[in-house]
């Protein structure tokens, strides 16, 4: 069981990079769209599709490492303060990031989107960093 919890976290590791570039691609997106008050394309939504699903691909990886973790060091795993800070940065990221505003007007969709997907970075960068850093 170890072993598999040593793999999950190795793409853990790796996949968190898909979603940095997703990230920083699509906030640049956003930020460029609220700025220049462009119509909302199939590129925006697309992106803030991929965004939301690479966020959930790389939270429930997190959640299977933290699963099989607890289930083969016991219950003191779940108990350091590290482990929860990174479990509840990291969802609340995913909640930032998975934000549509679908119904607000398209300039307030992309100020919105920028300023959720600034917050989430912040989220991002403080719980890797609380776990070892980058």
């Amino acid at each position: 069981m170890q072993a598999l919890s040593n793999i999950l976290l190795l793409i853990h590791s790796y996949w968190r990079w898909v979603v940095v570039v997703l990230l920083l691609v699509t906030f640049i997106k956003m930020l460029i769209g609220w700025v220049s008050r462009s119509g909302w394309g199939d590129l925006d939504t697309n992106l803030t599709k991929w965004l939301g699903m690479s966020l959930g691909i790389q939270f429930l990886l997190g959640l299977l490492v933290l699963i099989l973790n607890v289930v083969t060091v016991g219950t003191a795993y779940i108990q350091s303060a590290a482990v929860i800070e990174h479990t509840v940065s990291n969802f609340i990221a995913v909640i930032l990031g998975s934000l549509s505003f679908k119904r607000a007007p398209v300039t307030t969709r992309f100020r919105n989107k920028t300023i959720a997907l600034l917050l989430a970075v912040v989220f991002i960068y403080r719980a890797v960093a609380v776990v070892g850093g980058w």
